[in-house]
């Protein structure tokens, strides 16, 4: 640290002493409930998560993870919880505190010892039985564990896991009719109260059976259940907000999520977790049964058989985990679906990606529609694209200069078309990566594709050209390119879904195929980005390589029977007058010759070039959507 900046942190902390000291004389004075000031001072996140918590050590233990450029907060999390069941963490004789401190740690953690979900959000973890005798975790949530978060609240589950493999207890092993009180409760709770995301009775059913932790909590709500009512091992008859919370928003939401680190843990495996994703509510292979003896299940005095019914497993088609949630629709709507809505399948796939098996034979590939972004839909919010329909949004990779996490980008001219109904900052929620984001545009990708009132059909790839036109369109039949960073995808767990094939991947294409892409870039006579078809057919034979995007329509959105009267037509068909084919022509080069000035503009804006000396077309784009 310069000595400059040291002298300022020196005044800032003799500052805060003198006013410390006048608080603690005005507190002598006997005026106030306390005679000495309660706020702890903290110099760093690590200090507040210690104060907040009263925990010895753990500052200490949180600078060194912290430390680690690779390591996650919630990988340091997990790391504090194998700390606190060892014991060099904490000064706890037992193995329920072990886990509550490592539980409380966890939480503060991930919300930085900024909210009270820490204290105030996690009552107590006590040690119960199970109907054979053994010990299992039990933790009392409360209302303010919503402060934390679906991260927070579904990791605080896993790290309590986590610690109590690591100290020797028993899971937890529920009986029917507890499970079957979960349900009614979330149920119940998400009427009276409301809950982000409230899980179909099926899922709660499925998350009930197989949670290795009691998901415990206060009473919040007014009303009580309907049935399930005086059970033994439940204090209350009315709905547990705290419970239902993390039960709901945190387990069933954030599954994905969590996935990424149980697969991290050779202590903790929740096979589970796939099937809650994948929407199927069967028992896997490995998960809990739970009791099923029916003479402990008498002696417990409640119903303890879990066996599967029909009507447990249910139709999954509430299910709404964050990827590949209803990959049952896959059979009649993957196949046939284009990507659109949010994601496209121009491209070919990421290899190491899951994306489901909605495919036809002989077709790209498909991931399942998924009707999550739906669900919770307000009466009176437009909806710009059904799940994976033609029209939707293309998904493009990449990242513009004002544009990065929870951001969507699209183009000016799509914003006006809808009415400028989206804006700037205007929040938007897609079918994939799942997560809202505001928007922002960026007018270096696709935009829009319309049909006009006299027949002509266009795309849109200047925001002048869309307000000029917008009375006179009849159609959208395509709203363009939308921009997500991938790291949105990386940090929601979720498949690379397949993306719009992009100028930058075709000359990585072109590049491969042998041509000299850096040449072809520095000469002036040549337009890598908005090449004359002539142009792109020369280099496609001449390479053996893709086809410009530019070119590569969206052929996707055609059945084969309308594919094959395309076809058909354009082989018999022939320019009706001379004077229409020069039209067009003309009509198309405006086009470019525009997108070229644009794309100039920005480059000299780059470069810090008066106007007067910007050159007038021909420039190549500036990166502005690379990744």
């Amino acid at each position: 640290m310069r000595a400059d900046d040291e002298r300022y942190f020196e005044r800032l902390e003799a500052g805060l002493e003198d006013a410390l000291a006048v608080a603690r004389r005005a507190r002598e004075r006997g005026g106030d409930p306390s005679d000495d000031v309660e706020i702890p001072i903290a110099k760093d996140m690590a200090d507040r998560v210690e104060n907040i918590l009263d925990i010895d050590g753990v500052a200490e233990r949180v600078r060194e993870l912290e430390a680690d450029p690779d390591r996650t907060r919630e990988e340091a999390a997990l790391a504090l919880a194998a700390d606190f069941a060892e014991g060099t963490v904490g000064d706890y004789d037992t193995p329920a505190g072990k886990v509550e401190g490592a539980v409380r740690t966890a939480v503060a953690l991930l919300t930085e010892g900024v909210v009270a979900a820490p204290i105030e959000g996690i009552d107590r973890v006590e040690l119960l039985e199970n109907d054979d005798g053994t010990e299992f975790i039990n933790i009392y949530y409360a209302g303010p564990i919503r402060s934390a978060g679906g991260t927070a609240q579904a990791l605080s589950v896993l790290v309590a896991d986590y610690t109590r493999t690591l100290v020797g207890i028993d899971e937890f092993k529920p009986r029917r009719s507890e499970v079957e009180r979960y349900a009614e409760e979330l149920a119940l709770y998400g009427n009276e109260t409301g809950l982000q995301y409230a899980p179909s009775d099926a899922e709660a059913k499925f998350i009930a059976r197989n949670l290795p932790i009691m998901l415990d909590g206060e009473a919040t709500g007014g009303e009580a259940v309907s049935g399930f009512r005086d059970l033994q091992r439940v204090d209350t008859n009315r709905a547990r907000g705290g419970m239902c919370l993390v039960l709901g928003e945190g387990i069933a939401q954030k599954a994905p999520k969590i996935q990424r680190y149980t697969r991290q843990l050779e202590a903790v495996q929740w096979p589970w977790l796939q099937a809650l994703i994948d929407g199927d509510y069967g028992t896997p292979a490995g998960a809990v049964e739970g009791v099923d003896d029916a003479a402990t299940a008498a002696a417990a005095g409640e119903d303890a058989d879990l066996g599967d019914t029909a009507d447990e497993a249910g139709d999954p088609s509430d299910h709404a985990g964050d990827f590949s949630d209803d990959a049952r629709d896959s059979s009649d709507q993957g196949g046939d679906s284009s990507d659109h809505a949010g994601h496209s399948s121009e491209g070919p796939p990421d290899a190491g990606s899951a994306i489901g098996d909605g495919t036809d034979a002989g077709g790209p590939p498909r991931p399942p529609s998924s009707k999550k972004y739906l669900r919770d839909l307000i009466a009176g919010r437009p909806v710009l694209g059904h799940p994976s329909e033609p029209g939707g949004f293309r998904l493009r990779y990449g990242r513009a200069r004002n544009h990065g996490f929870a951001t969507a980008g699209v183009h000016p001219a799509t914003m006006h078309l809808v009415d400028d109904f989206l804006a700037a900052g205007t929040q938007l929620k897609t079918e994939r990566p799942g997560k809202a984001a505001g928007v922002v545009p960026v007018d270096s990708i696709e935009g829009p594709t319309v049909k006009l009132a006299n027949g002509d059909v266009r795309r849109i790839d200047d925001p002048a050209e869309a307000l000029e036109i917008r009375n006179g369109v009849e159609a959208i039949l395509d709203l363009g390119e939308y921009l997500v960073n991938y790291g949105e995808f990386v940090e929601n767990n979720h498949p690379l879904s397949p993306a719009a094939y992009a100028p930058e991947w075709w000359r990585r294409d072109l590049a491969a195929a042998g041509a000299d892409v850096q040449a072809l870039a520095d000469s002036p006579r040549v337009d890598l980005e908005h090449p004359a078809a002539g142009q792109a057919l020369a280099w496609t034979d001449e390479y053996d390589a893709p086809l410009h995007p530019a070119y590569t329509y969206l052929w996707h959105d055609l059945d084969v029977e309308r594919f094959d009267a395309l076809a058909t037509a354009a082989s018999e068909g022939h320019w009706a007058r001379e004077a229409e084919r020069s039209e067009a022509s003309e009509r198309a080069s405006g086009r470019s010759e525009r997108s070229d000035r644009r794309h100039a503009s920005r480059e000299a804006d780059r470069e810090g070039l008066p106007p007067d000396e910007r050159a007038g077309g021909g420039s190549e784009a500036t990166d502005d959507t690379r990744a």
